[in-house]
This record gives C-alpha cells, sequence and structure tokens, in this order.
C-alpha cells in the first residue's frame, strides 16, 4: 500500500479538556489543507487564504477555522478549552514540517453532558481519489457506544459530517483529496488514554 503524507500544509488546533479528576488532558486536532495564497512565515491566519473544495479561494484560513470550531465545539463540555491553532508545512513527500503561524481560539465546548474519560470519536469520509478521511475527537461528551453507518439523523454528528463534505470546505485527506461521503460514526474508547487515567 501506497504511504501517503500529510500536508502541504496541516492545522493543529490544541485543546485541554477535563477528563480526570486531578489533571487537564492535553489533545492536538491535525487536520490537512492546501493554500492558494501563503503570507509569510508568522503572518496571522488571516494572511493565509486556502483552497475551498468548490475550487474557489476566497476565505482565509482563519475563517475555516472558525467554521471548524462551529461544529465541533457542540462535541465538548462548557470546562473544555480550545486554547488555539497553529498552521504547519510539510516538506513534500515526508513528515518534516517547519511552523508557519498562530491563531488564538481561547474557545469553550458548547455541549451539554459529561466529559468521557479516555473517550475517542473517530468519525470516517471516502475520498474523492477513493481513499479515507478521518476526524479523531478525544475527551466529547459522546459516550462509547456500537459504531453508526451514515445517514444517522440529525445531530452534531450530522452537522460535522455535513461541513466536512460541503463545498466550503479547506480540509483533506492525505491522498490529497478531499472528502465526498461519510461513511461511520465509531464513538469509543483509547485505550492509552484509559490506562493513563486510570493506572497510573
Amino acid at each position: 500500500m501506497a504511504l501517503n503524507f500529510p500536508g502541504p500544509f496541516e492545522v493543529r488546533i490544541f485543546y485541554q479538556t477535563n477528563e480526570t479528576p486531578a489533571a487537564i488532558a492535553a489533545h492536538v486536532l491535525r487536520l490537512s489543507c492546501n493554500m492558494s495564497i501563503e503570507g509569510d512565515p508568522g503572518d496571522p491566519f488571516s494572511e493565509w487564504i486556502p483552497y475551498q473544495k468548490n475550487g474557489s479561494a476566497v476565505s482565509s484560513l482563519d475563517t475555516h477555522v472558525d467554521a471548524l470550531m462551529a461544529v465541533v465545539r457542540p462535541f465538548y463540555v462548557a470546562a473544555v478549552d480550545f486554547v488555539g491553532a497553529e498552521l504547519w508545512e510539510y516538506a513534500p513527500g515526508t513528515f518534516d514540517a517547519v511552523y508557519r503561524a498562530s491563531y488564538t481560539l481561547g474557545l469553550a465546548g458548547t455541549g451539554a453532558g459529561t466529559t468521557q474519560v479516555a473517550g475517542q470519536l473517530v468519525t470516517t469520509f471516502r475520498t474523492v481519489n477513493g481513499g479515507i478521511f478521518k476526524i479523531d475527537l478525544r475527551g466529547t461528551n459522546i459516550a462509547a457506544g456500537a459504531t453508526q453507518s451514515f445517514p444517522i439523523g440529525a445531530g452534531v454528528a450530522t452537522n460535522l459530517a455535513n461541513y466536512l463534505v460541503g463545498g466550503t470546505t479547506i480540509w483533506w485527506a492525505r491522498d490529497n483529496s478531499y472528502p465526498l461521503v461519510p461513511l461511520k460514526y465509531m464513538p469509543g474508547q483509547n485505550e492509552k488514554a484509559w490506562r493513563v487515567a486510570f493506572r497510573p
């Protein structure tokens, strides 16, 4: 099987969840994209203009990160802190990346319920090129349960899926194509994180 790489650009979103009584769990959500207009290193996100799935490049990176946050925050309770985001650029065909820009978020979760300790929620999509795109959310308010196939009705999972397959999305898979069709919704638990929480 061919080895696929992240990038050419990657947004890393840093967030902290209240997963254990005595500690804060730190996580990073990583999503790839491509740029139509590149800012200079250190420029704000507003100077970086990514390509959208529909082929246009009209909105700045901060606008797209805000749009992503709007559909991600409902998976998290108010105690969760989305601290900020960074933009990194990868050397083609490698896992070597260099820092390019930062964006302050300072956002809380907007969902109800309780943070699931060691929770891991994975949603998968078929891409335009036939590959797989995954978004991996940790410490959400979604309890572990059975894998579901889309469509799964109204709700935060469908809102997230609709956004990621929509024409204005900028996020893409490691096969360098955009998510096309949502496949599976898999709420579960991360074994390594569970051991850290319960068997220190």
